[in-house]
């Protein structure tokens, strides 16, 4: 390893569990952030398609409104954890930038553990209502008869990767590091 050119010693390695965290966010930003857009775009173009079709055609096609729905439900969970590692998330600071470094930090770790709690039931009920949508076989309204569960599965896969933000949220702050990046001004 390459010595630090201010301290004159090679820096540490991080800890398992921090490589860990960073190889996830490695196939968030190379994977995750791809798949996202692939849904907003996938979602626009099939609005793009309903609003030229109803105007040069006359006829609007039944079910693609319901797809756009569902294609943008899709990308703002799968999105969700990665906006808010990268400071994109709604934050109200004002207060926060007030207190002491020391309180700010202890009211991030409290964020943090309250965002896992959360997290952590939202994978929970949001499998049990796609385990039960799986077992009673319901379809969507439209005649696309799409089997529900495979709509909500979404919000358990996006509130795990959710959890799993929050999880590394709380891991930097216990060990004494930032635990959320600065909100975008």
């Amino acid at each position: 390893m390459a010595a630090d050119p201010v301290e004159g010693a090679a820096p540490a390695s991080p800890p398992p569990a921090s490589r860990l965290f960073l190889a996830w966010e490695r196939v968030e930003d190379k994977i995750v952030l791809h798949l996202g857009v692939l849904g907003f775009f996938v979602a626009l173009s099939l609005m793009l398609f309903e609003a030229v079709s109803r105007i040069v055609v006359g006829t609007s096609y039944q079910g693609v409104e319901e797809l756009v729905r569902y294609a943008i439900v899709w990308a703002f969970f799968l999105c969700l954890a990665l906006s808010a590692r990268h400071g994109f998330h709604i934050r109200a600071d004002f207060m926060h930038r007030k207190l002491p470094p020391r309180i700010q930090h202890l009211c991030d770790v409290i964020s943090a553990i309250c965002g896992v709690l959360f997290a952590g039931f939202l994978c929970y009920a949001g499998t049990l209502q796609t385990l039960q949508l799986h077992r009673n076989g319901m379809l969507t309204e439209s005649n696309l008869d799409i089997e529900m569960w495979r709509i909500q599965i979404m919000l358990p896969i996006g509130a795990a990767m959710l959890l799993i933000f929050y999880v590394g949220a709380l891991w930097r702050g216990l060990t004494r590091r930032p635990v959320f990046a600065e909100s975008i001004e």
